[in-house]
């Protein structure tokens, strides 16, 4: 990986969820650590990328601590109604290392 890639599992959020909450839960490890990036950011993701008139947001909520156990982690978001694009994310960014993630379920909407 680059200095910046995402490598993940990813979901592609409906348009019918737009403008609701959106629940995420996974189980996941790394089972062997993980040597991050050079940015603070870098590392265990579990998050979204919307698209917005052109823009990228994403939650503040977007990182998880590198573990060679498995943890739960629950995310709850609001979409916005006005998204052009929703993307949720669990992997790592930045970073090097296996990782495992199970029981994903995304529900809400």
């Amino acid at each position: 990986l680059d200095w910046n890639d995402m490598s993940a599992v990813t979901y592609v959020v409906p348009k019918s969820c737009f403008g609701k909450k959106l629940s995420l839960s996974v189980e996941y490890r790394t089972p062997k650590g993980i040597q991050a990036g050079t940015a603070p950011f870098h590392g265990v993701h579990v998050d979204y990328e919307m698209r917005q008139g052109g823009r990228s947001h994403y939650p503040v909520d977007y990182l998880a601590d590198p573990s060679p156990n498995w943890r739960t982690v629950n995310r709850t978001w609001h979409i916005s109604s006005d998204a052009d694009r929703v993307v949720v994310r669990i992997g790592l960014q930045g970073a090097t290392g296996p990782m495992e993630a199970r029981n994903i379920a995304i529900s809400g909407c």
